[in-house]
């Protein structure tokens, strides 16, 4: 009798364990919470540009990318690039039937505003934001956020908002964090008005696995900054989330610029506030970093060596993750800063004399200083915000080509960037032949 107790223990501890490691029922993942990037659980601020608009997410044998309201997986041995849908009878991009066309996995309808094209992948599974516009007066705007299975492309909906819009949104460390608010500009002159009874600008949590959003900070109440707007810029790192602002010092700066002509902007800029709000996931309290004005802004440029890393003018800085201890890293820096961990580069945008936008690449040396200058293939864009490259990993950067009516996914290895080529060359994975226009403002 004993040794059959014994026998069944075994049996019961040896199955608990088989069912901590299979699917013996949902998970939880155990979040590390270390004020440094965690690979797995954490928001890929390196695949998405300053706005928070991530069309590529790496994973352990390749990537994902999202064009033209499909989802595409990229075998990171063949790079090859198929469709996210296990359907064997399915045309997937070559669908010309729209009935059809919404019935492939792999296709992903009317995304959120900027935010079109914009996934992200956590614990195995994809995000993404979809819209579902009001069809008349009486009806309501639906911002619906799925989790796809990246073995099949099926999908759950995770949760539907309709109290407002939402801007940018990010799944980091067992929570999907977003900002809404239910403003819309009321005329030409930009003022914000209430769509519909209290205006309001929150910032949002919602722990996977549940149903209810909870507020973790009010925009409204941030103190100092009259008539705070946001901006567009948007990331987060570790413990941190950080969203641009804008605003004034008081009702009276407020009056003295909407009434100044725009030639005369300059003579007003030092009225106008900007600086990013700052939101410590641990304990959701919040403070303004890189606060300045418009005569002196400071623009987030990237994550380097766990630091927070702004430009100032043609100076770049590094501070601690909260905006304390700022030191200058390097000076006379010309473009958007940007490090991979094993490259230091800027991402320039200039007009040639054809009116024509150029984008390059300027290779840093161990001491910041100009070491070469590479060209972007032409016609080369990330969606979401044209101009505007993220770091990426150290072997690839990621984006877009416009071919004849199509649009290739394309890389670009970056160990062009190391052997002085004048001009990079891009290589296609997959050319997507979908007559939805890629979004490109």
């Amino acid at each position: 009798m004993k040794k059959l107790i014994l026998s069944i223990l075994s049996i019961c501890i040896l199955s608990g364990i088989a069912c901590t490691f299979s699917s013996c029922g949902e998970q939880s993942l155990e979040i590390d919470y270390s004020d440094k990037y965690i690979e797995n659980q954490d928001y890929q601020y390196m695949y998405a540009d300053g706005f928070g608009h991530s069309s590529f997410q790496k994973s352990d044998n390749g990537y994902y990318a999202a064009v033209n309201n499909f989802i595409f997986f990229i075998d990171g041995k063949t790079m090859n690039a198929t469709p996210l849908c296990n359907k064997s009878n399915c045309l997937h991009d070559r669908e010309t039937n729209e009935e059809k066309l919404k019935e492939c996995n792999a296709y992903v309808p009317d995304y959120a505003e900027y935010t079109r094209n914009s996934i992200q992948l956590y614990s195995s599974k994809i995000y993404f934001l979809q819209l579902d516009s009001a069809d008349s007066a009486g009806d309501v705007d639906k911002y619906l956020f799925y989790e796809m299975d990246t073995e099949s492309g099926s999908r759950k909906l995770l949760l539907t908002y309709t109290d407002g819009k939402v801007n940018f949104w990010a799944v980091h460390r067992g929570y999907i964090y977003f900002k809404a608010d239910n403003y819309i500009s009321s005329d030409d002159s930009g003022e914000l008005k209430a769509q519909n009874g209290t205006g309001f600008n929150k910032m949002f949590k919602l722990k996977l696995g549940e149903s209810s959003p909870e507020v973790i900070y009010d925009f409204e109440k941030t103190d100092g900054i009259y008539k705070i707007q946001l901006s567009n810029s948007f990331t987060v790192y570790g413990n941190h989330i950080y969203i641009g602002y804008s605003g004034y010092k008081n009702e009276e700066a407020y009056n003295k610029v909407i009434s100044a002509e725009e030639k005369d902007f300059e003579s007003v800029a030092s009225d106008v506030l900007c600086g990013y709000v700052h939101i410590n996931i641990t304990n959701d309290e919040s403070t303004v970093v890189l606060d300045g004005n418009e005569e002196n802004s400071k623009v987030f440029n990237c994550f380097y060596n766990d630091k927070l890393c702004y430009s100032q003018g043609n100076s770049v800085y590094i501070s601690e993750l909260d905006g304390s201890n700022s030191e200058l890293l390097a000076d006379n820096i010309n473009g958007i800063f940007l490090s991979d961990g094993k490259r230091n580069y800027t991402s320039i945008f200039d007009i040639d004399d054809t009116s024509q936008d150029v984008q390059s690449v300027m290779m840093l040396d161990d001491k910041f200083k100009k070491k070469s200058v590479c060209t972007m293939p032409d016609n080369f864009f990330v969606q979401g915000i044209v101009q505007m490259m993220c770091p990426y990993d150290d072997k690839y950067i990621w984006g877009f080509v416009e071919n004849n009516g199509s649009t290739d996914i394309v890389y670009i290895e970056k160990s062009q960037l190391d052997s002085d080529q004048n001009q990079l060359k891009a290589k296609t994975v997959y050319s997507c032949k979908n007559s939805i226009p890629a979004y490109t403002e």
